[in-house]
């Protein structure tokens, strides 16, 4: 585990214990206290001829029995507060999201083209991929140019911020160049009243900003505020090395001193920026390793979670006090017995029983988790599939997540056998348990009728494990409900045919069962058992029926309009406007204090127009 991540997850089980750290600082003092009291028996320019002073060395009086115990003290106060982290959270778990805020640069060099289809448009597009997953997060939007603006303040609707974003163009600040210092600075100010949750700011721009004199500094000083103030900047980089024209808005491109204009990504500043900012950095890339570094290593991390009574008893924890204990009663009995004093055997004895009996913890938790392995296991054997599930939730790693899943498969609760059954895919050590977690994967969702995802899981099955007999059976199996549901959609062949299997093939109707039970069990050969074809075919209809209204839902939303009333619908679309880029200029050009319309950017004094 990474020291720093282990830091930052550590919890305490009796953290009062800790105040019992203050107690030799407490004994020293009063034993100073008591020696200048005892010295006014004499004036002080005698008590060097008549007091005992310290012959040992520096060195020797640090090693001294005294420092010993005091150490020992410390680590065993430490131990009994019960330092410890988290190996697994219940899946209950509620997250504390974090308060972020896109600082966009929306300057006249975003528009250049050298990432498809320019800078500000492959911004938006990453950030539209990124904002689906942060759920729990609150979300706030700042534009910048030469002055930064407030387009969105901190929100949960996701949905608005995506249509804010999806507003933006080039050039909309009426006031040209880049500057980031100001932006920074009315970032923070955004997320200063979110001080109990966890902040962060997340930076979006090709690295091309003021160069005018202090400009720099006056960036690294903000980035730096916003670290204290405990605000993390995470920067993420669009652009190219090689850069491309800046287009002028009229067809060409910018001019500058009779020169075009050729903007490029500045990498090394927008990574000293971002380790001012105790964050990281990216640049933009085709997948989703950007957001894997800024997001799920990054501000994701930054969330912490919370827990009803109930959950928390569920915790797995690593328990970390062994490491603490056995250098503790080593020292102590080190201070106590000096190893010259190793006279007797008892004294040795007595040292080697305790570091053997600290070191056993860990020996024991692996103990515990094998016995609710075994726990857990008993009660499924014995059809208790309640209890099994929930001993096998307090498991972490694969054998947990396939033996709950398997508990709720029995129980039929489908949906959660899918969700934990996916995650022991993930979890999987070996082509042959990703193979079977795949295959059990694909039987729960074809209880659910769901006969596509269930047919992408069976072949997924068969690339990690060739052949695979009863994943070929299912697959033929999941073909045919499908098609007996798109049948009963458009024809009611099946209904003709009163809901017979005939067109099935050869054991189509049984259901090919995987090792239905957990890893603790025998993997004994595969089992078929007996479908109720019609009740499958029900359960795909009636879920196609509902992803078809969900559909109607989020189109048109015209209902059952005439043909000539959706003629007249789209003409009428097509002669309004819907272009939020003109309102967003008006309400910046009338912060920055301009009484009419800006023509064309204003240009700020020592700061290139781009």
């Amino acid at each position: 585990m990474n020291v720093a991540v282990a830091l930052g997850q550590l919890q305490w089980r009796e953290p009062l214990w800790l105040w019992l750290l203050s107690a030799p600082l407490l004994l020293l003092l009063w034993q100073r206290w008591r020696r200048r009291r005892g010295r006014a028996y004499a004036q002080p320019q005698l008590l060097p001829w008549v007091a005992l002073g310290d012959e040992r060395g520096r060195l020797r009086r640090l090693l001294s029995p005294m420092t010993a115990r005091w150490l020992a003290w410390s680590l065993l106060v430490v131990a009994a507060a019960g330092p410890r982290v988290a190996l697994q959270l219940p899946s209950e778990a509620l997250r504390n999201g974090v308060d972020v805020v896109v600082l966009l640069d929306v300057s006249r060099s975003m528009a250049a083209a050298d990432v498809a289809p320019d800078r500000l448009r492959r911004g938006i597009i990453e950030l539209q991929q990124l904002l689906p997953d942060m759920k729990g997060d609150r979300v706030g939007v700042v534009v910048f140019a030469g002055r930064p603006h407030l387009l969105a303040p901190l929100t949960f609707d996701r949905a608005a911020v995506l249509h804010y974003l999806d507003s933006l163009k080039p050039g909309l600040v009426p006031s040209a160049g880049s500057r980031l210092a100001p932006a920074l600075a009315l970032a923070q100010k955004t997320l200063a009243n979110g001080r109990r949750r966890a902040r962060a700011l997340l930076l979006v721009s090709d690295g091309e900003w003021s160069d005018a004199p202090g400009a720099r500094r006056k960036r690294l000083q903000q980035a730096r505020r916003l670290r204290a103030d405990g605000v993390r900047l995470y920067v993420l980089g669009v652009g190219t090395a090689g850069g491309a024209g800046v287009p002028d808005g009229h067809g060409g491109w910018l001019q500058f001193q009779d020169a075009p204009v050729r903007s490029r990504l500045h990498a090394a500043a927008l990574q000293v920026l971002a380790d001012a900012g105790g964050g990281r950095y990216s640049p933009v890339t085709v997948d989703d390793s950007d957001w894997q570094v800024l997001y799920r290593n990054g501000i994701g991390r930054l969330a912490t979670h919370t827990f009803s009574a109930q959950e928390a008893r569920r915790i797995i924890w690593r328990e970390l006090y062994p490491w603490l204990l056995l250098p503790g009663i080593v020292l102590l009995f080190l201070s106590l017995y000096p190893v010259g004093r190793w006279r007797s055997t008892g004294t040795a004895a007595a040292v080697a029983l305790c570091i053997l009996l600290t070191g056993t913890p860990p020996n024991a938790r692996a103990a515990d988790q094998a016995g609710l392995l075994r726990q857990a296991y008993a009660a499924y054997q014995r059809h208790d599939y309640g209890t099994a599930r929930a001993v096998y939730e307090r498991l972490p790693g694969y054998a947990g997540r396939v033996g709950q899943a398997a508990s709720a498969y029995r129980l039929g609760r489908y949906q959660e056998a899918v969700r934990q059954y996916s995650q022991a895919v993930l979890a999987a050590q070996s082509d042959r348990e990703r193979a079977e977690a795949l295959f059990d994967l694909g039987n729960s969702q074809l209880q659910r009728g769901a006969f596509d995802q269930a047919i992408d899981a069976y072949r997924d099955a068969a690339r990690y494990r060739d052949p695979y007999p009863a994943a070929a059976h299912n697959l033929q199996l999941a073909r045919f409900l499908r098609k007996a549901v798109q049948h009963r959609q458009h024809a009611s062949v099946l209904g003709r045919q009163g809901g017979r299997g005939a067109d099935v093939g050869v054991g189509a109707s049984s259901l090919t069962l995987g090792a239905k039970t957990p890893p603790a069990a025998s993997r004994g050969a595969q089992r078929t058992v007996p479908l109720d074809l019609s009740t499958l075919i029900a359960r795909g209809e009636r879920r196609a029926r509902v992803m078809r209204q969900d559909h109607s839902t989020r189109g048109t939303g015209l209902g059952s309009a005439t043909p000539r009333q959706l003629a007249a619908a789209r003409a009428a679309m097509k002669r309004l406007q819907d272009d939020a880029a003109p309102l967003w200029r008006s309400l910046f050009e009338r912060e920055e204090g301009f009484a009419a319309p800006v023509t064309s950017p204003q240009t700020i004094k020592g700061v290139a127009p781009w």
